[in-house]
């Protein structure tokens, strides 16, 4: 029975138990979870550990554990990886506690709120350790089909229960008495422990969507009482309708909620009724498909500009390790500015070639370390397109003008770090957008909030899951029409 020592965990060790098992499937097994956006079929390279026998990286997915070996690895979730922040004047009290999530496919939003102040007593965000079955909806779908949906179900559920631990255990609560979540249908479907096998295959159906109302204890979460928003379809969840409330997008007619994140999903209001679609945008803007791609984590670069032919930067915070979503939306724009790529996205190696403290090895540097690639590229231009194109066709079906619209709000995991004008640089929004649109942050979580702290908007929230009528963009020959046209930088 061969073992495996962690040599940076204290040299914690594991057996594996099973003949010819892979490293990256033992790893979940015992509950350590690292970055695997392909879910362990080999394609992405980032499930990389260190074998300190070889003195070299290899890939979990592919290293088979045949014999005893010792490794290094980093964890999803480790100290590095965890944005905290709390409520510096809060006071212990005898108040009733609630907990919202917004449960993405990349990262959970936690907000342990007092139900009598209406105040937030601690925040946190953190990985989804789900993404070592995968980065994105169709990878966990996937896996769930494949037999690794129980082990999906109690990866979400134990994370869930642990920021619970730790919050009662700081902040001397002896129970949380309701929990509010919102989030895209794969992730709620999994966390109330139905497979969400129906949403990856035609014709693309939800099991439920309905509010789910239940007591914690049948979802084997620590509290009293859980709420699960509606969602609308298998393509648009319970995250947009969240957003819907909290962006008051209802009180203005002719008003576009987008919300990128691991997929592009848009609510427009037109004078009495809403519209979505989802766009297939690929987890290009949440990291996963971009070499150096990270989440909005420590270490992660954020924002890029460019002076001297010497690239500036900010992180989230720490030391530069990849970049964002919003930091490679900046290092795009630049680089259409200054000639580095032509309208079709391809590397301009003559003029890159003259400047090689940022260019060598057919990448471009923004330090030392964090490169984008021509194939970073090539990955942006799929993205951005995508929600170009959602956007116009959506416009285009329901007969609404892009000078007609009031309001543009952006909602996700970086929409609060996005330049704007950037994003118009690169034709990921169109120019009229610069004068209205307004990033709005998690508006999910916010969205999740309001309702955890006033119970009355959860009949709001029902209503407008009612009323949204989604549009098919793969049914629109227009879509691929305008999707082939934004893949051009003009």
């Amino acid at each position: 029975m061969p073992t495996v020592t962690i040599r940076n965990l204290n040299n914690y060790t594991i057996n594996s138990t099973k003949v010819n098992q892979d490293l990256l499937s033992l790893l979940r097994e015992n509950h350590l979870y690292i970055n695997s956006p392909c879910g362990g079929t080999g394609t992405c390279g980032k499930c990389l550990v260190y074998l300190v026998e070889k003195e070299t990286m290899v890939q979990a997915c592919q290293k088979k554990v045949t014999s005893d070996m010792t490794i290094e690895i980093t964890l999803l979730n480790s100290k590095a990886n965890i944005n905290t922040t709390k409520q510096t004047s809060f006071k212990p009290s005898e108040n009733k506690v609630g907990l919202a999530i917004d449960l993405g496919t990349t990262t959970l939003a936690f907000y342990f709120m007092d139900l009598v102040t209406k105040d937030i007593i601690y925040s946190t965000s953190a990985i989804n350790n789900q993404i070592a079955y995968g980065a994105d909806v169709i990878s966990r779908i996937n896996q769930s089909i494949q037999g690794n949906f129980e082990a999906i179900f109690h990866t979400i559920i134990s994370q869930i229960n642990q920021e619970i631990d730790l919050f009662l255990k700081k902040y001397r609560y002896t129970y949380i008495s309701q929990m509010v979540v919102s989030g895209n249908p794969t992730m709620i479907h999994i966390l109330n422990h139905t497979n969400p096998h129906t949403i990856g295959f035609a014709p693309y159906n939800c099991v439920f969507t309905n509010a789910i109302f239940k007591k914690g204890s049948s979802m084997l979460l620590q509290t009293d009482e859980v709420s699960l928003l509606p969602l609308v379809s298998a393509f648009i969840g319970s995250d947009l309708v969240a957003g819907i409330i909290s962006s008051k997008m209802m009180a203005m007619p002719n008003s576009l909620l987008i919300d990128l994140g691991t997929n592009g999903e848009m609510i427009l209001h037109t004078q009495d009724e809403l519209f979505g679609i989802s766009t297939a945008t690929g987890p290009a803007f949440e990291g996963a498909s971009i070499e150096m791609g990270l989440g909005g984590v420590d270490g992660a670069i954020n924002h890029v500009e460019y002076k001297d032919n010497f690239f500036t930067y900010s992180t989230v915070s720490g030391q530069a390790r990849g970049i964002t979503g919003s930091g490679l939306i900046d290092a795009v724009a630049i680089c259409i500015k200054e000639g580095f790529i032509d309208e079709t996205g391809a590397l301009s190696y003559p003029l890159l070639e003259q400047i090689p403290n940022i260019y060598h090895d057919n990448r471009i540097y923004i330090n030392k370390d964090v490169y984008i690639s021509q194939k970073d590229i090539r990955e942006f231009q799929l993205a951005k397109s995508a929600i170009r194109a959602g956007i116009e066709s959506l416009l285009s079906v329901t007969k609404v003008s892009i000078k007609a619209l009031n309001q543009v709000y952006i909602a996700g995991g970086f929409g609060f770090y996005l330049n704007i004008k950037n994003a118009i640089t690169c034709g990921m929004f169109p120019k009229e957008f610069e004068a209205i649109i307004v990033s709005i942050g998690n508006a999910s979580g916010f969205g999740s909030q309001i309702i955890l702290t006033r119970p009355d908007e959860m009949n709001n929230a029902i209503k407008i899951a009612k009323e949204v009528k989604t549009i098919e963009l793969t049914k629109l020959a227009m879509f691929s029409n305008l999707f082939i046209e934004h893949m051009l930088f003009e």
